[in-house]
């Protein structure tokens, strides 16, 4: 009997969870929300405005927001370089460059594209460059 009770308790609070179909984080490509491929966005991150020229973002992250998802985000970390690759499911993501203790603050450069599109499930091309200008608030 008190076993019972546990299942139903269960299986109410889980009924109040919602549609997972609707959580990017649970869904699979057996219930057709899943991504059609996976590819690479690679490219390099430069500081435009830096004093003594262009520089190498090192320190920075990088941040790919899923077009059409809240809660979808990867995140890129630059090497010494300034170059970076993330592996992603096919769509169309938002890059994002902002200091964490200063969120409101875009660092994107005015000029730099804020969306990389990769196309459809039909395009031969699996790797994309996307080079990203950032701009430090003066």
């Amino acid at each position: 009997m008190k076993l019972d009770v546990q299942m139903i308790i269960l299986l109410v609070c889980l009924s109040f969870l919602g549609d997972p179909g609707k959580s990017c984080s649970t869904a699979t490509v057996t219930d057709g929300h899943g991504p059609q491929r996976v590819v690479i966005i690679t490219g390099k991150a430069t500081i435009i405005n830096f004093p003594n020229g262009p520089l190498p973002a090192t320190s920075e992250t990088l941040i790919f927001q899923k077009a059409g998802c809240e809660t979808c985000y990867v995140a890129a970390k630059v090497d010494d370089d300034g170059q970076y690759k993330i592996l992603v499911g096919d769509g169309k993501y938002k890059i994002i460059v902002r200091n964490p203790s200063s969120p409101e603050v875009d660092w994107l450069a005015p000029d730099q594209e804020r969306y990389i599109d990769t196309g459809s499930e039909n395009s031969p091309n699996s790797l994309f460059r996307f080079d990203i200008k950032i701009k430090m608030p003066n």
